[in-house]
């Protein structure tokens, strides 16, 4: 992924072995438009301790995130929990 000059954020590559290039559903320069996030739907403070708890599969759109905010969302799925991200679909002709 990287992101242009406008906040956007594309792709910049595909990984031969990974999901996108054996579904064929995600091209280079495609935008992400969003992306699935977990978030912890309780929280108990103990002294100085806060646990969090109960979670709940969110939608976040992208646009106008920060990317290290896109990259945690992307990264609070549990191992072997599916990411679901929306793509619009572009060509490298079109503009930002």
């Amino acid at each position: 992924m990287s992101v242009t000059a406008s906040g956007l954020i594309r792709v910049a590559e595909i990984s031969e072995t990974g999901s996108a290039a054996r579904t064929g559903k995600v091209s280079v320069n495609d935008i992400l438009i969003a992306t699935s996030g977990i978030i912890k739907t309780t929280e108990q403070v103990y002294g100085e301790t806060v646990v969090q708890g109960g979670e709940k599969l969110v939608r976040m759109t992208v646009q106008g995130q920060k990317f290290d905010t896109v990259l945690a969302a992307i990264g609070s799925h549990l191992a072997g929990m599916e990411v679901e991200m929306e793509f619009q679909r572009c060509d490298e002709s079109d503009d930002e």
